[in-house]
């Protein structure tokens, strides 16, 4: 997914939007204020994961992979804040652009502050990256990688999700 494109044509973001529905990629949600919070606290538990193995170098790999299913199931939280379900990694990202970049009468109310912006939504894909090299690569060393600045930022998204959803 080439999101560059996507976020320079909001009528790509519809495109890609329409299709995941129509595939039943992105539903509407019956339980959706149950599993908003669920997804929180599938986030925290994460993140709890990742504080206890960040310092540990073997296993930097997991820091990554744990630091983007974390951001993942934030972004989960806030598709079922809006009373939909995700069951694609990319859906869940068009639902966030389409949802939550841009200003809209169901979010004014919200600070600019605390919006998803772009380069939340390109954090979350480049982080998504590092997680499929984590996953897949045979290689550990992620030495190169800014393991305590990618923690860091996943942390701010966290805590800008659970804003976005009164938590």
């Amino acid at each position: 997914m080439n999101i560059k494109k996507i976020l320079q044509n909001k009528g790509l973001i519809n495109q890609y939007y329409k299709n995941y529905v129509k595939r039943k990629l992105l539903v509407e949600s019956k339980d959706f204020e149950n599993l908003k919070i669920a997804h929180i606290k599938k986030a925290e538990h994460n993140m709890a994961f990742v504080n206890t193995i960040a310092d540990k170098e073997e296993f930097k790999d997991w820091v990554i992979i744990s630091l983007y299913y974390t951001l993942y199931h934030c972004f989960l939280s806030l598709v079922e804040n809006k009373s939909f379900t995700s069951k694609n990694h990319n859906a869940t990202l068009v639902f966030i652009l389409k949802n939550y970049v841009e200003i809209n009468y169901n979010d004014l109310q919200l600070f600019k502050k605390l919006q998803i912006n772009e380069s939340d939504a390109k954090f979350y894909l480049n982080l998504k990256y590092k997680r499929t090299q984590a996953n897949y690569s045979t290689n550990f060393n992620f030495e190169n990688e800014n393991i305590e600045n990618l923690i860091f930022e996943v942390k701010l998204i966290l805590l800008k999700v659970k804003e976005i959803i009164e938590i």
